[in-house]
C-alpha cells in the first residue's frame, strides 16, 4: 500500500511506512502526520491492523497494548477521533481515514466484555471521507494473502484513471463483495466535498463522437457532489442481502438528490443485473422446464431493465435512420463502471437466451465484447472488465484473444483467481493443455467453486 501511495504522489510520514508501532510511536506518527498535512491538497491516513470499539468509541490496537479492563482503552490504543482531529487542524481540501481494522478482539473476553464486534459508526467531518473495510459492528477478512481483501481491492483500484474518491470507494466495496461472496461489506462515510477528485487523471477519450450527436442536454454531471452518498452505502447493503427492490428505491431516493449522479445511476442499473443472475442461478438449478422457463424469461426481464439507467450514464445507438445510424450519448461515456455493467448484463441476456434456445447469441456476443472492450480501454487496470472480457471471447471462441487479456487480469492481480479458471479455458481450447493445467490447478486451489474447478475436471477426466 505504501508503495501504490508513493507512486500516486503522496508523501509518507518520515519518507517511510510505519510498521508494528508500539504506544508512544503511534503518537508520535499521529502528531507527525497531523504537521505534514498542514494545507495539503489531499491528506490521506491508511491504517491495516487490529481495531476494536467500546462505548461507540473506535480504537488502533499498537502492538504493546495489555489492556485488563476497558478504562485502559484510551490510555494504552488510539482513540480514532484523535487522528480526525489532526486531520481537522490541517485545512487540507480533502481528508481521508481509511482503516482496514475492523478485526477481531485480540485480546479475548476476559476483562473486556465491553468491547463490541468491529467499529463503530462515525461522523464525517467536513470535506472528509472515512471508509471501513466493512460495516459498522462486523468483522473483516484478514483473506489468505498478504494483503486483506479490502487492502488488495484498495490498491487496485486507487490507481484507476479518473475514478472521483467516492466511485472509487463504491469499486472498492463491490471488488470485496465479489471477492468474499458477499460476506464483507465495505463501508463508507462522509460529509459533502467541495471539489471533485480524482487520484488518477482521467485517460483521454477514445474517439470524438459523430457529428449529429443527439444529446441528453446539459454537460456531464459529476458522478456525485456528496449528499448521495449514505444511500449509495445503504443501497449496497440492501443488495448484499438480496433486497434488489429495497436497494432500487433507495438509489432512486439518492438520485432525487442528484440527479445527474453517473455513480448512483450506474449502481441502480447495476442492481437488475444481480437480480437477473439470481433469477438464472434459479433457472439452472430447477429440474422442472416450466419453473425454469419461468425463471429464465424473469431474468431476461431484469437484465433489459438494466438498460434504462446504464444509456443513460454512458449513451447508446439510437434506431437506424436513412442517413446514418445515430448515436444518443450520455451523462458521461467515459465512466468505465457502467460500460463493464452493460457488458455483464449483455453476457447475463447471452446465457439466459442460449438456456432457451434464442436466435441471434452471436450478435448478443459481439455487443457484450464491444462494451466490455470499452471498459478495458477506459479503465486498463481493472482486473474485473479484462476477466469479464476474457470470459466474453472464450464463449465466442477467440481463445488467442482470451488468453491476452485474462493474462492482462492476472498480471494486474496474481492473487485473483477468476482469470486462473478462464484462462485454463482457452489454453485447453487452444490445446495447450500443459499450460491448461497448471492455470486449472492454481484456480481449484485457491476458490473452492464449481466454475474454478471446471476446467481442471475436464482435463483430468479425459
Amino acid at each position: 500500500m505504501a508503495s501504490t501511495l508513493r507512486s500516486l504522489g503522496f508523501e509518507l510520514v518520515d519518507g517511510k511506512p510505519h510498521l508494528d508501532l508500539t504506544k508512544p510511536a503511534f503518537d508520535e506518527v499521529v502528531q507527525a502526520f497531523g504537521r505534514a498535512a498542514k494545507g495539503a491538497d489531499i491528506a490521506l491516513f491508511y491504517y491495516a491492523g487490529h481495531g476494536l470499539q467500546s462505548n461507540n468509541l473506535n480504537f488502533l490496537v499498537p502492538t504493546d497494548a495489555k489492556p485488563t479492563g476497558v478504562a485502559d482503552l484510551p490510555l494504552q490504543m488510539l482513540d480514532v477521533n484523535l487522528v480526525l482531529g489532526q486531520l481537522n487542524a490541517s485545512e487540507s481540501r480533502l481528508k481521508m481515514v481509511i482503516l482496514d481494522a475492523c478485526r477481531n478482539n485480540p485480546f479475548g473476553p476476559t476483562g473486556l466484555r465491553l468491547i463490541t464486534v468491529g467499529l463503530a459508526h462515525m461522523q464525517a467531518p467536513e470535506g472528509t471521507v472515512i471508509s471501513f473495510s466493512t460495516q459498522p459492528g462486523n468483522v473483516a477478512e484478514d483473506g489468505f494473502t498478504e494483503n486483506s481483501p479490502y487492502t488488495a481491492a484498495l490498491v487496485e483500484t486507487i490507481q484507476r484513471p479518473g475514478l472521483g474518491i467516492l466511485d472509487m470507494f463504491n469499486e472498492v466495496g463491490l471488488a470485496v463483495m465479489e471477492a468474499t461472496k458477499n460476506r464483507q461489506q465495505p463501508w463508507m462515510t462522509n460529509s459533502p466535498i467541495r471539489a471533485k477528485f480524482a487520484l488518477v487523471a482521467p485517460v483521454q477519450p477514445v474517439t470524438p463522437g459523430p457529428s449529429g450527436t443527439t444529446g441528453v442536454g446539459g454537460p456531464p454531471g459529476p458522478t456525485t457532489k456528496g449528499q448521495a452518498g449514505p444511500l449509495i452505502e445503504q443501497s449496497r447493503v440492501q443488495l448484499a442481502a438480496n433486497d434488489f427492490a429495497s436497494a432500487r428505491k433507495t438509489l432512486t431516493d439518492a438520485l432525487d438528490l442528484e440527479p445527474r449522479s453517473s455513480l448512483a445511476l450506474s449502481f441502480r442499473g447495476y442492481t437488475w443485473f444481480m437480480e437477473g443472475e439470481s433469477l438464472r442461478e434459479r433457472a439452472e438449478a430447477s429440474g422442472a422446464p416450466e419453473t425454469r422457463n419461468a425463471l429464465l424469461d424473469s431474468a431476461i426481464k431484469a437484465y433489459a431493465k438494466a438498460f434504462d439507467d446504464l444509456d443513460l450514464v454512458i449513451g447508446r445507438e439510437a434506431e437506424d435512420t436513412p442517413v446514418r445510424r445515430e448515436r444518443i450519448s450520455g451523462l458521461d461515456p467515459q465512466y468505465s463502471p457502467a460500460w463493464r455493467h452493460r457488458g455483464r448484463v449483455i453476457l447475463g441476456l447471452y446465457y439466459a437466451r442460449k438456456l432457451l434456445k434464442k436466435p441471434g447469441l452471436s450478435d448478443t456476443l459481439k455487443r457484450a465484447i464491444a462494451d466490455l472492450e470499452q471498459a478495458v480501454r477506459l479503465d486498463p487496470r481493472s482486473k474485473f472488465a479484462a476477466n469479464y472480457l476474457g470470459e466474453a471471447y472464450n464463449l465466442a471462441g477467440e481463445h488467442g484473444k482470451a488468453v491476452d487479456v485474462f493474462s492482462r487480469a492476472i498480471d494486474i492481480d496474481k492473487k485473483y483467481i477468476s482469470p486462473y479458471a478462464g484462462r485454463c479455458e482457452a489454453y485447453r481450447k487452444l490445446g495447450n493443455n500443459a499450460a491448461a493445467l497448471a492455470d486449472g490447478r492454481i484456480a481449484a486451489r485457491g476458490d473452492d467453486s464449481p466454475q474454478s474447478k471446471a476446467c481442471l475436471r475436464l482435463l483430468t477426466s479425459n
